[in-house]
């Protein structure tokens, strides 16, 4: 086509999905540009103008709704429209996005005829709201072609319209349903209307161009729908607001329903869950059950058999859950691959779990897809009301944790929720926000244990340990709050403040005994640490900051690390080497590294695992197998550490094997900082400390 009908712009991650919608738009005569990214897309716009913005929904990097505000910051024509591009599943994330200043959403697959309408709807409002910008003449909300309810509110005298349309969105006429603001209001959810309220005080206080808003809204027979409202305020020449008018449209099948799975999403299934604990507040004798399903198979099958295979697995699951529910119980589907099922009125815990049960055998039965006989097993959660539960969330939160223990179990099986998990579940959540405070706060403490040179018993390192003291609660083991900070990555700015903390730390020691130290700093560094791309740049930082020479610095990694990624891991390291720092591997032994994997990692140091080095006495598989990694590492050119000795016979027999160093509770415990400094000072003296003189 010769005529071009707009500008826009297309934000999407995935180059295939862009690049087939550029090319639909355009055959539709628009002149389309393209964007990567949240950052590129914002680039973009700051650069030319454009008429409407495509949006992806579930953007990696800079996200979605980020990128949205900063849009709506940066652009100085305010009645940019954004629509959203979304995927099945993101309902909730839809809503937000349009509370947020998203104009409208299209989902996909899209449907290109509905799609192109929606655009050039935005388009027509936007080219109706500029001329009305630009005249300054009156204000008001566009409604062309509108078939919605229309709502009409004097601010003045506070008498309200409200269209035929309006009211049947609602379930009522004329006759039922006078023109009064209350009427309006009232039905609102409470959860909502405070929402609503703030949303119409922005617009009405100049913050916001035009009211946008979705919420639930009481219809007549007493169920709520979710509808969207729109409005713009007509204001007279001193920008005081006379009037405010706009539609309703209901939007609750795009909220509440999976358009895929042709069920209802996870939105609605929370209001069922809510509806059902109020019916037992009313009626303490009705019980309730709710039950979370995930396929076992599913992960594998997307790796190997792909998207469109998997989605037409889920979809025949769900009517095979369908086919075989009670009258008056409900499923959903609440995630990619979870599906739930609210069981009514329920006699005991085993009613459902005998439901969950033959949900399993549902989906043993093989599933033909594209003629692909599949097959998987199932896990399932289950919680019940018999636990004081006061709102739906709650009781899928604890639903689904049952399902991560029944998959933790192995998977193929069904795991109700008793207290005890529950209370184990809330002391996790309560332990990682502690954590998060701590990590905001700095709020721990650096100990440091020496490593000992075996032949002399000479201090020729420390090893740096993290202590937490909770509040409230005493030390931590880092065995429980090392794992929570690798799962949440808070290992990251941990690890950052370990590391300067340290460096910072020794050249104190330095300087109080000038000329007198000559050890190395270790320093441990995560399998999540080591993934950040600037992790070298963090220790040069260090080092620079601290006035650290880079060769009293070490930093231990587990052999289980340097298998996860090798070749992102021995990039990592070799920046690091280059800087001057040494390198250990930590836990040697318990992974399942090659000579060939080690040979390629720049490795100075092995550290044999304490699990060796705690049985090497009696266990004579211990004995051979640490005699094989020091000869191995003495073969290399390698350093040996032999971790966790605690008595003299451990270290008489790991230093015959030929092991220069030892670390361990025979020497010392980890100790604070100005403890570890005394050390130093009593071998500077030419002392032997009580502690290291035993194994001398």
């Amino acid at each position: 086509m010769d005529e071009v009908h707009g500008r826009l712009l297309v934000v999407d991650d995935i180059e295939e999905n862009r690049d087939h919608l550029k090319r639909q738009l355009m055959r539709r005569g628009y002149d389309v540009a393209v964007a990567d990214s949240g950052q590129s897309a914002l680039a973009a716009v700051a650069r030319g103008n454009f008429d409407l913005i495509l949006l992806h929904l579930m953007m990696p990097g800079m996200s979605e709704l980020e990128t949205l505000e900063r849009l709506r910051r940066i652009s100085e024509r305010k009645s940019l429209p954004v629509i959203m591009i979304s995927a099945k599943a993101e309902s909730e994330d839809v809503v937000e996005a349009l509370d947020k200043g998203a104009n409208d959403f299209i989902t996909r697959p899209i449907d290109y005829p509905m799609a192109f309408a929606r655009i050039e709807t935005h388009l027509a409002l936007k080219r109706a709201d500029d001329a009305l910008l630009n005249s300054k003449e009156r204000f008001a909300l566009a409604m062309e072609g509108a078939t919605e309810g229309i709502w009409n509110w004097d601010l003045d005298t506070d008498e309200v319209f409200f269209s035929t349309r309006w009211k049947a969105l609602i379930g009522h006429d004329d006759t039922t349903l006078p023109n009064q603001l209350s009427e309006w209001f009232d039905r609102i959810h409470e959860k909502d209307i405070n929402r609503v309220r703030t949303e119409i005080n922005k617009h009405l206080d100049g913050i916001s161009l035009r009211i946008d808003t979705t919420y639930r809204i009481r219809h007549a027979n007493s169920t709520y729908r979710w509808v969207r409202t729109v409005g713009m305020a007509r204001r007279d020449a001193d920008g005081t607001p006379l009037r405010l008018a706009g539609s309703l449209s209901d939007v609750t099948e795009h909220i509440l329903m999976d358009p895929h799975a042709d069920i209802p999403n996870r939105t609605h299934f929370r209001d069922c869950i809510d509806r059902a604990i109020a019916h037992k507040d009313r009626n303490r004798t009705f019980d309730f059950g709710v039950i979370v399903f995930e396929m076992d198979a599913y992960n594998d099958l997307k790796s190997s058999a792909g998207h469109s295979v998997t989605e037409q697995l889920l979809l025949e699951f769900a009517q095979r859950l369908k086919a075989h529910t009670r009258p008056g119980d409900s499923v959903a589907l609440i995630g990619e691959n979870s599906f739930a099922m609210l069981v009514d009125d329920i006699g005991m815990v085993a009613d459902t779990v005998r439901i969950a049960e033959r949900a399993r055998e549902i989906v043993e039965a093989p599933f033909d897809i594209f003629g692909q006989e599949i097959t998987s097993t199932l896990s399932a959660g289950i919680a019940t009301s018999y636990t004081a539960y006061q709102s739906g969330e709650d009781i899928l939160r604890d639903a689904t944790l049952g399902l991560r223990s029944a998959q933790n179990l192995g998977g193929n099986r069904c795991q109700v929720v008793d207290p005890e998990l529950h209370a184990q579940a809330l002391d996790r959540l309560h332990l990682e926000a502690d954590l998060r405070r701590a990590t905001t706060a700095e709020d721990f403490e650096l100990h440091y244990q020496p490593i000992i040179d075996l032949s002399v018993g000479k201090i020729v390192g420390f090893e740096t340990l993290l202590r937490w003291d909770r509040p409230d609660h005493g030390p931590v083991s880092p065995v429980i709050f090392i794992p929570v900070a690798e799962r949440t990555a808070l290992i990251n700015p941990i690890g950052k403040w370990v590391l300067e903390k340290a460096c910072h730390q020794f050249v104190e020691w330095q300087n109080s005994l000038p000329d007198a130290i000559d050890c190395v700093l270790s320093v441990n560094v995560s399998p999540r640490q080591i993934e950040q791309d600037d992790l070298a740049d963090q220790f040069a930082k260090a080092l620079a900051d601290s006035g650290l020479d880079p060769k009293w610095l070490k930093i231990e990694i587990t052999e289980s690390a340097v298998l996860e990624d090798i070749d992102n891991v021995v990039r990592t390291l070799e920046k690091l080497h280059s800087l001057g720092i040494r390198i250990a591997i930590d836990d040697f032994g318990t992974g399942y590294s090659s000579l060939s994997t080690l040979l390629r990692v720049p490795i100075d140091t092995i550290k044999i695992d304490r699990s060796f080095t705690s049985t090497i006495e009696h266990d004579p598989t211990a004995h051979r197998i640490v005699k094989a990694i020091i000869n191995m590492a003495k073969s290399l050119g390698k350093d040996i550490v032999a971790e966790g000795i605690e008595t003299e016979s451990q270290a008489s027999i790991i230093r015959e094997m030929g092991a220069q160093y030892g670390q361990g509770f025979l020497y010392s415990k980890p100790v604070p900082a100005d403890q570890a400094l005394n050390l130093l000072k009593v071998q500077a003296d030419g002392g032997t400390t009580p502690a290291i003189s035993v194994a001398v």
